[in-house]
């Protein structure tokens, strides 16, 4: 998988079988402290939003005071939410080289996180 993905983290693995990294996948590297960890502690909390397809699995962090938030995030009242609206992701994993139809299901996962 190419380190350069349309994401706005950045790529720190390409290879993605666990043998040959240590088991890190195809990881991305967190623009900001404040999405783990202690600084994501005192910043009081977060939102994260995960899509898997068969044919993508992109991830969403928005620190708690961002104010491009999409409004189905902070408040999930629609049956239906349309993640194409969100802009880039933070981290976009596409199927290119792994088979993401035969590992997982489609799923929508939207979640704050408080500390």
């Amino acid at each position: 998988m190419s380190l350069a993905r349309f994401q706005k983290w950045a790529g720190v693995t390409s290879d993605y079988f666990r043998m040959t990294n240590g088991n890190a996948g195809c990881g991305v590297l967190a623009e900001k402290e404040s999405s783990y960890g202690s600084s994501f502690n005192s910043a009081s909390e977060g939102w994260y939003a995960t899509k898997r397809t068969p044919t993508f699995i992109k991830a969403r962090f928005w620190a708690r005071d961002n104010p491009s938030i999409p409004a189905e995030v902070q408040s999930p009242t629609q049956a239906a939410v349309n993640t194409d609206l969100w802009g880039v992701p933070s981290a976009y994993f596409p199927n290119t080289e792994c088979d993401i139809a035969s590992k997982f299901g489609e799923h929508n996962v939207m979640s704050v996180l408080c500390s």
